[in-house]
């Protein structure tokens, strides 16, 4: 009974729009074939993929330009939104959010340095830094 009981609740869940707890504070949604999560705290959408080799010009025509979900309204995040995703309690990723890989990712926002700039989040150790625009890192979308 128990057994039929979990079967149930799952298919519930998935007929009503394959909603599920990833790590508690990211709500994973599903539609179009991709999945996308929900930040509870922030109310944030965050791409379920990430893209690698994109310069910073690269990263920011590559969010606004991305048809994902059924959404077109992706952007690149700055640099706030990126790094509140940061957990100092994790390492390697340095985040809760599912399926980020340990690397650093590019936000929208320039250093207030050199114009040729832009910080970064990197979820290996959780550090935020900047680094030249013209190097390659990685990219995940927000909405």
């Amino acid at each position: 009974m128990k057994k039929f009981f979990l079967i149930s609740i799952l298919l519930t869940s998935f007929l009503i729009g394959n909603l599920l707890f990833a790590g508690g504070r990211f709500l994973l949604l599903t539609a179009y074939g991709k999945d996308y999560y929900k930040d509870s705290q922030t109310n944030l959408f965050w791409t379920g993929e990430c893209e690698a080799d994109k310069t910073w010009q690269q990263a920011l025509i590559y969010c606004e330009e991305l048809d994902y979900a059924g959404f077109t309204d992706w952007r690149l995040p700055n640099m706030n939104e990126l790094a509140n995703l940061i957990n100092p309690n994790k390492y390697k990723p340095a985040t809760d959010l599912p399926h980020t890989p340990s690397k650093w990712f590019w936000s929208s926002s320039s250093y207030a340095g050199p114009a040729s700039y832009a910080w970064i989040v990197d979820f290996y150790n959780g550090n935020v830094d900047d680094d030249g625009k013209d190097v390659d890192g990685f990219v995940r979308c927000v909405r």
